[in-house]
């Protein structure tokens, strides 16, 4: 195992999680986009509605009687634009007017002396609300602008009292929507609102439907484009200060991340199995005891086997299919367990020292690093190092036969052979547990002196597995032995 304190592997995954965030961040835009669009659109169609009508309006006051009240307005005083009062003279004297500039900027003349014509021309002739409608329609339609639109009326007068009516009907719908509001005369006397109501096709059109459709295009061929593009794995290498660690030659584990990288499969891990397996790791010979993993999570707590032992087979579990990478509890359960690497030499007189004055076998997988320890412990060759295939990763020119070392006084080495897989086919699965040597002080603890440890009530072996005084795991494969065995024709 070594740290990665330079560099980390990402290996990318195909995931369906890019490509619906990016199809939904493109229904949402879509939507952002269309709304702004409508807003565009309405505002331009209001515009030329009202556009509209305010020629067909200037048209109803440019009569030829109106040119009279024009030529006579070129004798009168210069008057401000937007006044705040305004006085009209009578032949009961003169009067003044409060007058609502936001009215005063919706007047559809801006010289007031126009406006003046215009509220002398309109006492003369009045405005015909329906006639009005009638060639506002007219001009419509022949702009291909076939819309439903009101028209509304409201007269002030000198007593401010005010009069109004609605046309083509009495009530307005809840649909429609305001256009326009524009004011006429000296005093803004004469105010008219436009109404309409349009669809979808009238605002959109159909430069509206193809800039849709483009748009959806682009879309469908960027999902498509990820797509294809996250079916290709990549393997980038990235500076990083985190706590990376290689396990083995595909495995890396991301502490930071909560992460282990198990060849192309990611696997997410639980924070205390993460902070539990950073330990294992940065842990001398990768031992941590009971008492140490209490310490690191439960520090003020006491009575934690419970906990001790769900978080162990968590941890477990996450390297289930992890052939090369196995957490063991053997010590707690009578073996003398050893950390040893050949290769850096770790290790090596601590099982050196086991071994005197004992005859001593290395047994194992082949190509796993049998002969190789030999020659570590001697400090010489003495025994052929194997090889390992690179296509089958099993054992090439390795140990063919069972060799006997003399190590020193009355200590042995023996170097065997490899195999490729362990069976238990000359044990008879009624002395099975006596090969699990922590169930030895539990049996007899047992109800029947028979007792298989297996579907018997009052089992002292089941109650230390319910206890924690046995480890569930153990256990386990006791059972998955048992049944193996029992299946055996010989027995």
């Amino acid at each position: 195992m070594r740290k990665l304190s330079d560099m980390i592997v990402y290996i990318g995954k195909q995931k369906m999680y890019p490509l619906l965030i990016v199809f939904f961040l493109g229904i949402a835009f879509f939507f952002i986009l269309g709304q702004l669009y409508y807003s565009v659109r309405k505002k331009a169609y209001c515009e030329k509605l009202e556009r509209t009508f305010k020629e067909v309006l200037l048209r109803q006051l440019q009569e030829d009687s109106f040119e009279g009240y024009l030529s006579t307005s070129e004798r009168k005083r210069q008057l401000e634009e937007y006044p705040d009062t305004v006085y009209l003279t009578d032949e009961s004297g003169e009067h003044g007017y409060y007058l609502d500039r936001e009215k005063s900027r919706r007047n559809i003349a801006h010289d007031p002396r126009l406006r003046i014509l215009h509220s002398a021309y309109l006492v003369e002739h009045p405005l015909v609300v329906d006639s009005l409608y009638g060639k506002w329609q007219q001009h419509l339609e022949q702009q291909k602008m076939f819309t439903a639109f009101a028209l509304q009326f409201f007269l002030s007068d000198k007593d401010g009292n005010t009069t109004s009516c609605v046309f083509p009907n009495d009530l307005l719908l809840e649909d429609y929507i305001a256009c326009f509001d524009i004011t006429i005369g000296y005093r803004c006397e004469v105010e008219l609102k436009g109404f309409c109501s349009f669809s979808f096709f009238d605002l959109v059109g159909t430069r509206g439907i193809i800039y849709a459709f483009i748009y959806w295009l682009l879309i469908i061929t960027s999902i498509i484009m990820l797509f294809f593009l996250s079916k290709k794995h990549k393997n980038i290498l990235i500076p990083t200060s985190a706590h990376v660690y290689q396990l083995d030659q595909n495995i890396i584990f991301d502490a930071d991340l909560k992460k282990l990288i198990v060849g192309k499969e990611e696997i997410l891990m639980k924070p205390q199995i993460s902070v539990l397996l950073r330990h294992f790791l940065e842990a001398p010979e990768f031992i941590l005891k009971d008492e140490e993993i209490q310490e690191i999570f439960w520090s003020n707590k006491s009575n934690n086997e419970s906990r001790l032992h769900n978080a162990i087979s968590r941890l477990r579990r996450v390297f289930e299919n992890v052939p090369s990478i196995e957490i063991q509890r053997y010590e707690n359960i009578g073996y003398q367990v050893v950390t040893t690497t050949a290769k850096d030499g770790i290790g090596i007189d601590k099982i050196a020292r086991i071994l005197g004055n004992k005859i001593t076998a290395f047994s194992g997988n082949s190509g796993v690093g049998k002969s190789a320890l030999t020659n570590n412990i001697f400090n010489e060759e003495v025994s052929k190092e194997g090889e390992t295939s690179d296509k089958a990763q099993k054992g090439k020119h390795t140990t063919k036969h069972v060799e006997l070392f003399d190590f020193s006084e009355n200590s042995y080495i023996a170097d065997t052979p490899g195999f490729s897989s362990f069976d238990v086919e000359g044990i008879n699965y009624k002395e099975l547990d006596k090969y699990f040597i922590e169930f030895a002080p539990y049996i007899s603890d047992c109800e029947y002196r028979s007792c298989t440890h297996i579907k018997e009530i009052n089992c002292g072996v089941k109650k230390a597995v319910s206890k924690r005084k046995i480890d569930k795991g153990r256990y386990e494969r006791y059972v998955a032995l048992f049944e193996k065995l029992k299946g055996d024709k010989k027995w």
